[in-house]
């Protein structure tokens, strides 16, 4: 009988070990690690649930350490975005506004990866407690629909709020830990909620998808609002622009119809910006996926926002 348990026990180690260690460790095997609480990217934050790297290192969003220029004439931009805003350098951008304003422009960049607008707008409150902006600039459109279609299908919640949220400490454990339980979790949903969260919410019917749209352009009139409470040292209150961004819809057919319901609704609203076709003078080359983009692609879309952000703006 000793025996007996004594090779079990074996047996259980060595696969624990082949699938801990070798599957999980060595080759990566199982759920997405950018889910887990503890990636570095995307760590956790309060109120906002989770906030790029660089902010997370301080214990209070009440700073004004951020801004790169102290100077009071200096013109204060504030961008934020998810992954696809990141790569927006803001040396370049900084440079480009302050070529057509005509005076020095900070340009501070706080986008996180796979963060959408419902967290944006959080941080507008999180943040500027003081050291406001004079303008706030938000990117996106990708994160504020199909993201959510794909993920977390509740509209406005994070992506990943059912898995750092919903589910127990321990199932956690056994999906980052576990090839396994991981592949188990990623394709049938297994140990977490998501699977009736799915059915619930049938994400990409007619019927969730304007759900969506509406949630997007709720979410753009609240930041306005906000926006337009905070002080400016150039302007009497902030000021505020959003950009619907480039994406493949054509990889995505079952948003088509509400994609190009939000381009139309677009064109009747003042502070928003639709760049969808921005890139097709370059050609679908420059993406990498449904969404993200080359360099050189990024930096023709901080000209073109720059050009617009000064010929609204300027006074």
């Amino acid at each position: 009988m000793l025996k007996k348990i004594g090779l079990i026990t074996v047996w259980i180690l060595c696969f624990v070990f082949f699938d801990v260690v070798i599957c999980r460790n060595l080759l990566g095997l199982g759920h997405p690690r950018d889910f887990s609480t503890y990636h570095s990217v995307r760590p956790p934050r309060a109120y906002v649930e989770f906030t790029a790297e660089w902010l997370a290192r301080d214990s209070s969003f009440d700073k004004t350490h951020f801004w790169h220029d102290d100077n009071p004439k200096t013109l204060r931009v504030a961008f934020f975005g998810g992954s696809t805003g990141v790569p927006f350098n803001e040396k370049f951008f900084s440079e480009k506004l302050s070529e057509l304003f005509k005076q020095k422009v900070d340009v501070v960049n706080f986008s996180c990866f796979s963060a959408n607008h419902t967290q944006h707008l959080h941080m507008l409150l999180e943040v500027f407690h003081n050291g406001t902006p004079d303008i706030v600039v938000f990117y996106g459109g990708f994160n504020e629909t199909i993201q959510n279609g794909w993920f977390d299908p509740r509209p406005g919640y994070p992506y990943s709020y059912y898995y750092r949220n919903e589910m127990t400490p321990f199932k956690r454990l056994l999906v980052e830990k576990s090839a396994l339980f991981g592949a188990l979790e990623w394709k049938f949903g297994l140990l977490s909620n998501i699977k009736q969260l799915r059915q619930e919410y049938q994400p990409m019917s007619s019927e969730w998808n304007e759900t969506i749209k509406n949630k997007y352009f709720e979410n753009l009139q609240m930041a306005k609002k906000i926006t337009e409470t905070l002080p400016s040292r150039k302007y009497k209150r902030a000021k505020f622009i959003a950009f619907y961004q480039p994406y493949q819809i054509d990889k995505i057919p079952a948003f088509m119809k509400t994609h190009e319901e939000i381009r139309t609704k677009i064109k009747n609203i003042d502070y928003i910006v639709d760049l969808h076709n921005l890139y097709d003078p370059i050609g679908k080359e420059v993406y990498f996926d449904e969404c993200h983009v080359k360099q050189e692609a990024t930096n023709l879309a901080t000209v073109v926002m720059s050009k617009i952000i000064a010929k609204k703006f300027i006074k």
